[in-house]
């Protein structure tokens, strides 16, 4: 930084701008950084079509990862319009296997997930 501000100030570079520190926010105060409960936050995201199919002649796949744990899951899928039918076995195991719901699913607005079946399953 002091020899760009040397270069700036003593006008040795032609069309030079001033350089200053970018700023930086702190981290955020009284809120984890994780959520606090298992499947408390859940991203889910697919991806395809794959070029290559697998064994099951699936093009497509779908992940859910927990926020809490960082535990991931693994799907594979024939369509993304098979993407609700996935979520709902997911939610039936995570039930079962742990005593927890699902409460948030953030996606990446890909369109996958925001069909009325969706809206009304996620709380």
């Amino acid at each position: 930084m002091k020899c760009l501000k040397l270069l700036y100030n003593k006008k040795m570079v032609k069309g030079l701008p001033l350089v200053g520190k970018q700023h930086r926010d702190s981290f955020r105060l009284g809120k984890p950084w994780r959520e606090s409960e298992p499947l408390e936050l859940v991203h889910a995201n697919i991806c395809g079509p794959m070029q290559t199919l697998s064994l099951n002649k699936n093009k497509y796949f779908i992940i859910f990862v927990d926020d809490f744990s960082r535990r991931t899951w693994v799907y594979f899928i024939k369509q993304k319009y098979d993407a609700f039918v996935i979520f709902q076995q997911f939610r039936v195991l995570m039930e079962k296997q742990s005593g927890y719901c699902p409460k948030t699913l953030p996606t990446d607005r890909g369109g996958e997930f925001t069909c009325n079946k969706f809206i009304h399953i996620v709380k």
